[in-house]
């Protein structure tokens, strides 16, 4: 039989030969640690259909996501907390429980483009997809005036190219926060509003008490002498 030292030397000649990112990025099980720097740099993105850590696939300038519709993929960290494969719909999204994610609703735009440029040769080339619609609202990164993070950037190595990728949103049909029933900023208005005006009046009632205590100070005292001894 062949050696058992031949049949090692064999497997590792055999690993040092197949691409290691995709199982680096496999290796992910959350979207936290799937979209960090350094994962980012190996092409890793996060896929909201199955929850999973994927690699960009394909040759420059065609490229693929494994499957993965393009409304599902992110390589945005920022948007890993309000995760739209859980929160699904405003009441789960827009919630007190969660204020720094926002709910978009639906028909509102994406925007993929990336920038590919060979490293040995320098050619270049450069493919935006077409604009992605989202059918359905989504749970994103934001706060009381507004969706954040709308745009985002990321740089890998995929084959013999050095990619850069960037990825736009841009919300049509508005959104909410913390509620499902005042939309856009006007919540963050009402309470910006409500709490000032609580400061308004607590100083107003701060000053009546002042003011109060000043006039009794100032009032006249009289004092009964019982030992007084009154003349005729």
């Amino acid at each position: 039989g062949i050696p058992m030292a031949v049949h090692l030397a064999f497997l590792a000649v055999l690993c040092a030969l197949l691409p290691g990112t995709s199982a680096l990025c496999g290796d992910h099980r959350t979207c936290g640690t799937c979209l960090t720097k350094e994962a980012r740099e190996d092409g890793c993105f996060w896929c909201y259909t199955d929850g999973s850590c994927r690699e960009v696939g394909g040759t420059p300038p065609l490229i693929n996501f494994g499957g993965c519709a393009a409304e599902n993929v992110t390589f945005d960290s920022v948007n890993c907390e309000c995760r739209p494969d859980r929160y699904t719909s405003c009441g789960q999204c827009a919630a007190l429980a969660h204020p720094s994610c926002v709910w978009i609703e639906k028909d509102f735009e994406g925007q993929l483009e990336f920038y590919f440029e060979a490293t040995s040769s320098g050619t270049s080339y450069r493919y935006a997809a077409e604009p992605t619609v989202f059918s359905k609202g989504r749970c994103w990164s934001g706060n009381g005036f507004g969706p954040t993070h709308t745009v985002a950037n990321t740089t890998f190595q995929i084959g013999a190219f050095k990619a850069s990728a960037q990825y736009q949103m841009t919300p049509t049909n508005g959104w909410y926060w913390a509620q499902c029933t005042v939309p856009e900023e006007w919540m963050a208005i009402t309470i910006i509003v409500l709490v000032l005006g609580a400061v308004v009046c607590g100083c107003c009632l701060c000053r009546c008490m002042l003011c109060s205590r000043k006039l009794r100070r100032n009032e006249p005292v009289y004092f009964n002498n019982p030992l007084a001894v009154q003349r005729s």
